[in-house]
């Protein structure tokens, strides 16, 4: 009569524990799916701001006048794939190369190539030029205080969450371009140089 009562019972803890597992898993798997599910809609919505249409943004750029004292804004309405500062400032520093649109004056030398924009602690841009930001400028203070600041104002002035550009050429920090701005520190905006158009 004991085995008999030992048996039934060792039966039931078999289907108990049979039970207890069956449940476990269908928890487990129930929770899986779910998450699964999550994951998948997550996907999607990554997927859908990823591929979000390009925006048409206005940027201003600062270009010389005709007598080389102010810079004076020339906006320009530009496409920007994404919301990404490292983009935004390339597309500046490539339209500022093209030079002005208007009757203004062209800041940057012939021949010069963007080479390369790092942004550090979020707050300065590095902008890495091609040598002939030194070896085709014609050289003089004006011009140089022009060439430097038509960038330095035009990404600042764009991007107000950035505070300051330091400029390279040839991935090197130089003095100075040609013997008169000190560029071995980043630089703030010149908001002197600022004549409205």
């Amino acid at each position: 009569m004991k085995k008999v009562k030992k048996s039934i019972m060792n039966k039931k803890k078999f289907w108990y524990l049979v039970l207890v597992l069956l449940i476990t898993v269908m928890v487990g798997v129930f929770f899986w799916f779910k998450n699964a599910g999550r994951e998948i809609i997550l996907a999607k919505k990554t997927h859908l701001l990823s591929c979000s249409k390009p925006k048409v943004i206005s940027i201003d750029l600062y270009f010389g006048d005709a007598n080389s004292d102010y810079l004076i804004p020339e906006s320009r309405k530009v496409t920007l794939e994404e919301e990404d500062l490292k983009k935004k400032a390339k597309i500046i520093i490539e339209e500022l190369i093209k030079g002005p649109k208007s009757n203004l004056f062209k800041t940057i030398p012939e021949g010069v190539v963007l080479r390369d924009i790092t942004i550090k602690d979020n707050s300065t841009i590095i902008i890495d030029f091609s040598p002939e930001l030194v070896s085709n400028h014609p050289g003089g203070s004006s011009a140089e205080i022009q060439t430097i600041y038509s960038i330095v104002n035009s990404i600042l002035l764009n991007i107000p969450s950035l505070k300051e550009v330091k400029i390279l050429v040839s991935g090197k920090t130089r003095e100075t371009l040609k013997g008169h701005i000190d560029l071995r520190t980043p630089l703030g905006p010149n908001y002197s140089l600022l004549k409205k158009g």
